[in-house]
């Protein structure tokens, strides 16, 4: 099967992770029928940037399980922005030095 191109801009790198995630919700569903109704449970619309949750393809998987578990709330893993540090703060943790300003 011929991969599929998509353009270089904003709205390609969208398409390419929400069907990358797609794909492997695909995998890793016992059916295709489940695969779909849970993909239409997270995304009604087929919008691409709902997918912008889920950092890479396989995040989907704990939402995905808890979802064919009966749970109707995705774990709290799967939050969007889970984990990220703005830079303030990993400054204040010595994490990140800040760049010296040129004269």
């Amino acid at each position: 099967m011929e991969s599929r191109k998509y353009s270089t801009g904003t709205k390609g790198r969208l398409k390419m992770h929400a069907d990358q995630c797609r794909e492997f919700i695909h995998a890793n569903a016992t059916n295709f029928h489940l695969a779909t109704e849970f993909i239409e449970s997270l995304d009604p619309e087929r919008e691409d940037r709902a997918w912008q949750v889920f950092r890479n393809p396989k995040d989907t998987l704990p939402a995905l399980q808890a979802w064919l578990s009966g749970d109707s709330t995705p774990p709290p893993s799967c939050s969007p922005l889970a984990g990220i540090q703005t830079a303030s703060q990993l400054a204040a943790e010595g994490k990140l030095k800040p760049t010296p300003k040129a004269p």
